[in-house]
């Protein structure tokens, strides 16, 4: 506005200065030109002065009524900008004050805290007081201080977001928090206006799920079954494959990743029918016995176990298992059989001969103390009662059937599971 008033006064001064000038070249060659008579150009030099003098005041009237027309449109802008200003500054400290977030304003130099809002209260359980006394470095651990301050005077945009960060509450609990910073003018000094978002707890579960991850890594790498994915989408190809690959395979996991049919390739072309039936048939319910050929050319039996992943249409787009050497197993179940097989005929053998024993032996007593019976009543009809002898053979023939019975049970079921 000073500006404003020397450059009007100059104006002023100017514009009169010519007018002056103008009037006093001209002014009396004009009335000299025009009046010859002496008196009548005294009198006209009378009026030319009044008409000058009314000229002049009507001059310096306009400019001023211009100018301080002007200067009032200049003032009535200026209150109404203020106005805006104050409600602006009215709704940033409501907006400060109410936000559900801490923020403070902290100058850049001192590093001192110049205003904090009541979430900032809450959270840290400093009173609005004690903030005031302190600097930002307060809040923080001593290990973080010096990156801290090397990020406060790198910064050189206006908008800062940093973390995450370490803050430590009144309490001595430890937070971690992402920083919005943002610089402003704070009462016509430079400040920055710090937003806090709180992230422990999502900090809590990445280090958990970093951990849980870590944890599922050391045991596949150091699985001793053969640990893999196999996807199908977007193309055929292995995306993991555990070290145990090498020892049951003799292939590494680079060659599972370079050759996608190779998982198809170890199967031996006879059981290969039955790992294309349950992938067609998504039949995943139930172990895969398969044998595969090792990369050294021996031949091992292998027990998979397949977990389907579909996509949100049902569509089967990859599958993770896992593949046991069950070789050992194979041959224990196979010598085990054998051996069954031997303890079943051996079995059968004493069996047969104890069938026969009973036939040849047992059976042919019984069948000479029946007829030894039957002559015995013939001849001692009149001493003996005939229901004596009817019950002796009775219980002959009760003692003959139940050791055909026994004969027939000698047969085992067991062999009927060889085909004996």
């Amino acid at each position: 506005m000073k500006n404003f008033r020397i450059c009007l006064e100059t104006a002023i001064a100017l514009t009169y200065l010519a007018f002056g000038a103008l009037w006093i070249l001209f002014s009396d060659r004009l009335v000299e030109s025009l009046v010859s008579n002496r008196l009548t150009l005294t009198q006209a030099q009378t009026y030319k002065g009044w008409l000058f003098v009314s000229a002049s005041a009507l001059l310096i009237f306009g400019l001023l009524r211009q100018s301080l027309r002007k200067e009032r449109l200049a003032q009535a802008e200026l209150v109404q900008k203020q106005k805006q200003v104050e409600q602006a500054e009215r709704q940033y400290r409501l907006l400060f004050e109410s936000s559900p977030l801490p923020m403070w304003i902290y100058d850049p130099q001192t590093l001192r805290f110049l205003a904090v809002n009541q979430m900032a209260q809450e959270k840290y359980g400093y009173s609005k007081e004690e903030f005031l006394t302190m600097q930002i470095t307060a809040i923080r651990p001593q290990e973080e201080v010096a990156k801290l301050l090397d990020v406060i005077h790198a910064q050189r945009d206006k908008y800062r977001r940093s973390g995450p960060w370490q803050h430590i509450t009144k309490s001595g609990q430890v937070r971690y928090v992402e920083i919005f910073a943002h610089e402003i003018e704070y009462f016509g000094k430079p400040a920055r206006m710090v937003m806090v978002n709180d992230i422990s707890e999502q900090k809590q579960a990445e280090d958990a799920l970093r951990e849980s991850e870590a944890r599922y890594r050391r045991l596949t790498e150091n699985a001793p079954d053969l640990i893999y994915r196999y996807e199908f989408v977007p193309e055929r190809r292995f995306t993991y494959v555990n070290p145990a690959a090498i020892s049951i395979t003799g292939y590494t996991p680079e060659e599972h990743y370079a050759d996608p049919d190779l998982g198809v390739k170890l199967v031996v072309p006879e059981d290969r029918p039955l790992l294309e039936q349950a992938t067609n048939r998504n039949r995943f319910d139930k172990p895969l016995v398969l044998r595969w050929r090792r990369k050294d050319g021996s031949i091992l039996w292998t027990e998979q176990r397949n977990v389907p992943v579909y996509d949100q249409e049902g569509n089967l787009i990859a599958l993770e298992g896992i593949a046991r050497d069950i070789t050992e197993r194979k041959q224990t179940e196979e010598a085990l059989q054998k051996i069954s097989l031997r303890l079943a005929e051996v079995q059968e053998t004493e069996r047969l001969n104890l069938s026969k024993e009973l036939h040849d032996q047992v059976g042919q007593s019984l069948t000479a103390l029946g007829i030894n019976l039957n002559l015995l009543r013939v001849r001692c009809a009149h001493e003996i009662p005939a229901e004596l002898f009817n019950s002796a053979l009775d219980l002959l023939q009760e003692v003959t059937d139940k050791i055909r019975d026994i004969m027939a049970e000698l047969h085992p079921p067991v062999l009927e599971n060889y085909g004996l």
